[in-house]
């Protein structure tokens, strides 16, 4: 009789402990598979190349563990509202990456009007390669223009000296050239290597910049160009959105005897010269 309860208790705490074993494990695997979980994330068929309209064909559906999705990757179900949108690659998208928002523009992005804010318009500068920064000025930069004029004698109404003044300061790019951010937009059936031989990376060259100004600005800057010349001067980065402008840039203005130092009046050239090199020979430009 003794060895019969004994056997009983036994069964007891074997069952207890299988019991207890069995509820870590199962508590394990839940918590496992809610770290875990998979989730249907759009991924490439095949290597897209930059400033393609993107179509369903290119991809498809992959099942991938939550720790291992992208931050602003594309869930399955999200896929047909963004291609709706004619959506066009911003970068080269690899075989089996997965689709991210970052990597991803609108085709209305490059239309211009969509950039200008509201009570803005664009207005465009003509440039060269020195008064527009060597054609370091970027779509997203900002800048200041600075006018030189040249002031008349009144009685001989010959020139009498050159003025210079900063017109505007801390002005949004809106483009350069005609740039505003694709080089060419491309249809998903075009493969021909060519296509991409003359549309890669972005133009230095550029003889005129589009500017965010408001209206009546826009109506100034129409003015200055007629009488007289116009330069860019390009902020720094840091120095974007100051919130306010230089007044001693507007009301102090350079001269030719604030500049040289010199008390006598100096000749005016009729048009600045400089050198511009094309290829391998250099050009006298005046």
């Amino acid at each position: 009789m003794h060895n019969r309860r004994a056997l009983i208790f036994s069964f007891v705490f074997a069952a207890l402990a299988v019991f207890m074993i069995y509820s870590y494990i199962t508590s394990f695997e839940r918590k496992i598979e809610s770290q875990y979980k998979k989730i249907s994330v759009i991924v490439a068929k095949k290597n897209i190349k930059p400033n393609t309209v993107l179509s369903q064909s290119m991809f498809e559906e992959h099942l991938v563990p939550m720790p291992f999705v992208q931050p602003g990757a594309v869930k399955a179900d999200e896929l047909a509202d963004i291609l709706s949108l004619l959506p066009v690659a911003q970068s080269t998208i690899l075989e089996g990456e997965q689709l991210l928002r970052t990597k991803i523009d609108l085709f209305d992005d490059a239309k211009i009007s969509t950039k200008i804010p509201k009570g803005y318009r664009a207005c465009t500068v003509a440039v060269n390669d020195i008064t527009g920064v060597g054609g370091h000025v970027q779509t997203g930069d900002h800048v200041d223009i600075i006018g030189t004029f040249r002031t008349l004698s009144d009685k001989s109404r010959t020139i009498k000296d050159l003025e210079a003044v900063t017109l505007f300061q801390d002005i949004p790019v809106l483009a350069t050239g005609r740039d505003n951010r694709f080089q060419k937009i491309l249809d998903a059936s075009q493969t021909d290597k060519s296509i991409f031989s003359s549309t890669t990376g972005r133009s230095s060259s550029f003889n005129h910049v589009t500017l965010q100004i408001t209206p009546r600005d826009c109506m100034d800057l129409a003015i200055a160009q007629e009488v007289g010349t116009l330069s860019l001067s390009l902020r720094s980065f840091q120095d974007r959105n100051a919130g306010q402008n230089i007044e001693s840039l507007k009301s102090q203005r350079s001269t030719t005897k604030s500049v040289t130092g010199i008390e006598e009046q100096v000749e005016i050239r009729d048009q600045p010269k400089w050198l511009e090199l094309r290829g391998e020979q250099g050009v006298l430009v005046q």
